[in-house]
């Protein structure tokens, strides 16, 4: 049974913001001042914004069709479409996509729901949903060597990472204090390992924001051939046509077509019309 997140969820759970740079000035002035990264909307953008979630919300509870569950998956990309990204938003518009059995639109909106709000657990059970009656999965991608010992840093948004790795520095400079003070080698040994876990926190940090803001996933969203080239007349990339829900890295874009990396199969290039990214 597909789940949903309430308002009330959305104001005490997700942070809603506008996507902006993470600029090497706004990490400096981060971790000098121990400030946290959030929203920059105004009260009566909020206002106007939570009317909309609302009424959003109230269509996909009265509706019963696929076409009405479009209809609503609409009102949810109009919020999106006013420069805000929100977890709640993209997790309830993942739900709608599902209802209207669009599988590639509301896997690919579960993923980015997922980077926002990492460690809710609806978001995991709707996307494993999705992925698990999706006509095209292909087999999961693999995770990066150096997720294995950030392990639990899916847990955090960026925020929240970048929280945690200021943190971490600005112990550092208490350890060193100390360590020159109580003459304690392993004090030094200790503020290096630590100055080296936060460095690396905050990079994941960034990558995380960067995968936001410039998502390279992209999800078939009907059944296309993939071709060994950007037009029709070329041999195809595979010996199978793919289906709504394959997902792939983007590796490439022209105007009409999209180049990429299909975890376990290989790379090609298919039709624009045929991706959600």
């Amino acid at each position: 049974m597909i789940r949903s997140i309430t308002i009330c969820d959305w104001m005490i759970r997700s942070t809603l913001f506008r996507v902006g740079w993470l600029r090497l000035f706004g990490l400096l002035v981060l971790l000098a001042n121990m400030t946290a990264w959030g929203t920059n909307c105004s009260a009566d953008e909020m206002s106007r914004v939570q009317e909309q979630f609302q009424a959003a919300q109230a269509k996909f509870e009265t509706a019963q069709s696929p076409a009405d569950f479009l209809e609503t998956a609409k009102m949810f990309e109009s919020i999106l479409g006013q420069g805000i990204e929100s977890g709640v938003v993209r997790f309830n518009l993942g739900n709608a996509y599902f209802r209207a059995n669009e599988f590639g639109r509301s896997i690919l909106n579960y993923r980015k729901a997922k980077l926002l709000m990492p460690s809710n657990t609806y978001v995991q059970a709707n996307l494993e949903q999705a992925i698990s009656l999706s006509p095209g999965r292909l087999p999961g991608d693999s995770k990066p060597v150096w997720k294995n010992f950030l392990f639990w840093s899916d847990w955090l948004t960026p925020s929240a990472k970048i929280w945690v790795g200021s943190f971490a520095l600005s112990t550092v400079a208490i350890i060193s204090l100390l360590a020159v003070w109580l003459r304690k080698p392993w004090l030094r040994i200790g503020g290096i390992a630590i100055f080296l876990l936060s460095g690396l926190i905050l990079w994941d940090a960034w990558n995380l924001q960067q995968e936001i803001e410039h998502s390279k996933l992209g999800v078939v969203v009907a059944e296309t051939v993939a071709r060994k080239g950007t037009g029709d007349d070329y041999a195809p990339a595979f010996d199978q046509p793919l289906r709504d829900g394959a997902e792939f890295m983007i590796l490439s874009e022209t105007s009409n077509w999209t180049f990429g990396r299909f975890e376990g199969v290989g790379d090609g290039w298919i039709r624009n019309e045929f991706v959600a990214r």
